[in-house]
């Protein structure tokens, strides 16, 4: 039974179990599962109660780390398109959160005042609840974790 996981198929939502022997496809359905069913939708929650969306929220936190890149590497560091990147900063920007620096022939990104407010308004609640869903993972582990998805993203081509 170890090797069994529970997931729908389909939009009949029927949970079925499937033999999964790859202990890297277990581990992948697993964090994808545990992102989407109990971290997500609280995150989302969290974060309408500021006026903002996920994306935005990876956008401030992204630039309050990295302040002046252009939009395309922006979109690169969160593996979004450069039009879905587009579609949010013209939001943000019109809501004074980001701003468009032109230098050359190149905009850099920056966060506004009231970006840099938000994001710091937004980060506690954010972090107590990563810490509350992590509470079954003594800090060793949780350490441990950190360390072993870091070598991993450090391994990807």
């Amino acid at each position: 039974m170890e090797n069994l996981e529970r997931r729908a198929i389909g939009r009949s939502g029927v949970a079925r179990y499937a033999r999964l022997r790859n202990p890297a496809l277990r581990a992948w359905v697993r964090m994808l599962g545990l992102s989407q069913r109990v971290v997500q939708p609280a995150l989302v929650e969290k974060l309408r109660g500021l006026g903002l969306n996920p994306a935005e929220f990876d956008i401030l936190d992204t630039l309050a780390a990295r302040e002046g890149l252009t939009q395309q590497e922006l979109a690169d560091a969160l593996l979004v398109t450069k039009g879905n990147m587009t579609y949010h900063l013209c939001r943000m920007a019109e809501r004074g959160l980001v701003d468009r620096r032109a230098q050359g022939r190149k905009n850099r990104l920056y966060l506004t005042g009231e970006g840099r407010r938000l994001l710091e308004e937004a980060l506690p609640d954010h972090e107590a609840l990563i810490d509350e869903r992590f509470s079954g993972l003594s800090e060793e582990e949780r350490a441990q974790l950190a360390d072993l998805l870091g070598k991993l993203e450090r391994s990807q081509p």
